[in-house]
């Protein structure tokens, strides 16, 4: 189904961004000098007005898509863009449905006037509303700019399965001061619930000898501290394991489990009450390697037990299922292909 919209240029103020939804129509907004996610939108652009369609008017449009990203409170914008969605939906009369995107760390309730549908990264699934909807957080495809389009495939079942990570979590173990310092920042309550929900994780898995083998990159900071190249790295981590961890952010969503998926890798999806894209038509669960997060001592048990149900070829296949479905849902064309399907 090809789904009608609505939205107009003039509320968007000078000099202010409007969201991706409407790169194809608009034009693509620049990358900054550098972005490693350089183009991740190019096959939006190119494919997005065959998706759906923009209209002059809001008469004949299915929904009507609120040109300005929302922001949190306290954002110096917020008052601007609250003003800009009353005029709006003055615009779009009391009947249309807005579409409103808030891609945010924030778990914010939010309220609108008339009908409105949000896709958001960061809200929990035991306060959803039932308005709300998961927006995936996009970085580059992988899979096309690291490993020129072919599925870096694990095709023998290993004894041991390896469970990669490479990233920031609440503690350094690169030295005894810095590892000393994390514990006296986890015992003084200074590091973030994320910070440690990952490490204790990642401490969990490495500790383990004999059922399943770590393959673990910690570093000092978001970017990598001192490391030469650190997507490199953090790709080649990805790529080299059976199953990689995914525990959320800031915000209550993970950019990383995107990325994973998009190189067809299982993830195992630590569930800290997540709402993930369209989970009334994919079972997140049967997909990835689930750990509430109430189990999460049990981890290294989940993963093994999982890695020792499948044979080697149900493994491959579902490497190979797992890219199809962030193509047809997950990527910025799969997840606008599927819009029609929560909007009309």
């Amino acid at each position: 189904m090809r789904l009608k919209c609505f939205s107009d240029t003039k509320f968007v103020p000078e000099g202010k961004k409007y969201v991706i939804s409407l790169y194809p129509f608009w034009g693509p907004l620049p990358d900054r000098d550098g972005d490693p996610d350089q183009g991740r939108f190019a096959g939006f652009v190119s494919q997005g007005g065959d998706l759906f369609s923009l209209g002059k008017t809001p008469s004949e449009a299915d929904c009507a898509i609120f040109p300005l990203e929302w922001q949190q409170a306290g954002h110096p914008d917020l008052p601007m863009i609250e003003e800009a969605y009353r005029a709006f939906r003055r615009e779009i009369g009391d009947d249309l449905k807005a579409v409103v995107f808030f891609n945010n760390d924030s778990d914010e309730m939010l309220s609108f006037e008339g009908p409105t549908v949000v896709f958001r990264t960061s809200f929990s699934g035991s306060t959803r509303q039932p308005t709300e909807h998961a927006l995936p957080g996009w970085s580059v495809d992988f899979l096309e700019k690291y490993f020129g389009g072919e599925l870096p495939l694990q095709k023998t079942k290993r004894s041991q399965p390896v469970v990669g990570y490479c990233g920031y979590v609440d503690y350094d173990h690169r030295s005894l001061i810095a590892k000393a310092q994390g514990v006296l920042k986890n015992a003084a309550g200074m590091t973030q619930p994320h910070e440690r929900l990952r490490g204790k994780a990642v401490r969990l898995l490495c500790g383990e000898k004999n059922r399943l083998r770590a393959d673990v990159v910690i570093r000092n900071g978001f970017w990598g501290g001192g490391c030469a190249d650190p997507r490199r790295q953090y790709v080649d981590n990805i790529a080299a394991c059976d199953y990689a961890l995914v525990a959320r952010g800031r915000g209550n969503f993970s950019y990383r489990l995107y990325e994973i998926l998009s190189c067809g890798k299982i993830p195992v999806f630590v569930n800290t009450d997540c709402v993930l894209p369209y989970d009334r038509w994919i079972d997140y669960r049967d997909l990835f390697v689930w750990v509430e997060e109430r189990d999460l001592d049990r981890i290294v048990d989940i993963v093994a037990e999982f890695h020792e149900s499948k044979s080697e070829a149900e493994l491959v296949e579902r490497q190979q299922h797992l890219r199809h479905v962030y193509q047809q849902w997950l990527s910025p064309v799969g997840f606008h292909k599927n819009l029609w399907r929560l909007l009309t």
